[in-house]
């Protein structure tokens, strides 16, 4: 594998994982907004509650 490909793959890996992020931002500012539990966002997305309070807190931007 050359060069370019390695780095054409480590940016492939590096969009999915942000696209990924971005998913999981948008369900739980929709998630907030709908009234859901912060428990239950958390187990659904994995993330932690300071992450979520961090997007929460984003929203009233």
């Amino acid at each position: 594998m050359s060069l370019a490909d390695m780095f054409c793959e480590e940016g492939k890996k590096l969009g999915k994982e942000e696209g990924k992020k971005e998913m999981k931002e948008i369900f739980v500012k929709n998630a907030i907004e709908k009234g859901l539990n912060l428990r239950i966002i958390e187990e659904i997305t994995g993330l932690s509650q300071e992450e979520i309070q961090k997007i929460a807190s984003n929203l009233n931007e």
